[in-house]
């Protein structure tokens, strides 16, 4: 089954729980990314929106935090 509104939120640049949880443990990692233009926020959001599993989840939420902390707007994905 497709489900069209499943990068509804991504779009809407929310935050998931777990994600924010994290943030909240590093103020300089959620400061830096607050600071990232909406399309650099989204591309992380994107990442973390496309794991299917929860271990997938839990590394990809700790390389965000990781690269938010050291400034760093985008993965290296090529």
């Amino acid at each position: 089954m497709v489900q069209w509104n499943s990068l509804d939120d991504v779009e809407n640049g929310v935050i998931p729980t777990n994600l924010q949880k994290a943030f909240n443990k590093n103020p300089n990692a959620f400061n830096n990314y607050n600071s990232f233009a909406p399309s650099y926020k989204k591309g992380y959001l994107y990442y973390l929106n496309q794991a299917k599993r929860e271990e997938t989840k839990q590394k990809r939420i700790a390389e965000i935090i990781k690269l938010c902390d050291a400034n760093i707007k985008s993965r290296n994905t090529w």
